[in-house]
């Protein structure tokens, strides 16, 4: 499903009366109803969950900047980190490619070095998934909240 921010091309559809709603992301230059998951609430309440379990070196992975919900997953994570006065150092912060590789890479390099991050927020299902792999081999525990459901989820 297309995640861009200009749909003007249904313009026609529209016009013709095919009933159009946008889910969990909005309508981009066109004027049609839309449903949105709270992508800052829900994040800024996982990041929030994760504080309140001790922990204070949080990271987020996400999906690319330009992708509503994941820009909104990032304003949530860092807001509940402010608002606990706690630091939020770039090296914590990945967002692009859910691809399973980039992910990786990513989570592996958060958990490396002297002071690693202790607990992950993923962004959405597909980073939640290859987080979890990562941990599983992993030698230490490491807190991990996701945002939406995910294939692996009764685990």
């Amino acid at each position: 499903i297309p995640a861009g921010d200009d749909h003007r091309y249904l313009e026609p559809e529209i016009r013709a009366g095919v009933a159009t709603v946008f889910v969990d992301r909005p309508a981009g230059r066109i004027d049609a109803d839309v449903v949105l998951s709270d992508s800052f609430g829900g994040a800024r309440a996982g990041v929030a969950h994760l504080i309140g379990g001790g922990h204070r070196r949080i990271a987020f992975i996400g999906d690319h900047p330009h992708i509503h919900t994941a820009t909104e997953r990032l304003r949530g994570y860092r807001a509940a980190m402010a608002e606990a006065g706690l630091p939020v150092p770039e090296p914590w912060v990945s967002l692009g490619s859910t691809a399973p590789d980039r992910v990786g890479e990513a989570a592996r390099a958060m958990l490396a070095g002297p002071d690693p991050v202790t607990a992950v927020f993923a962004g959405n299902n597909r980073v939640t998934v290859t987080r979890v792999r990562v941990l599983a081999a992993h030698p230490r525990p490491v807190a991990l909240v996701g945002f939406d459901d995910f294939e692996l989820a009764d685990l």
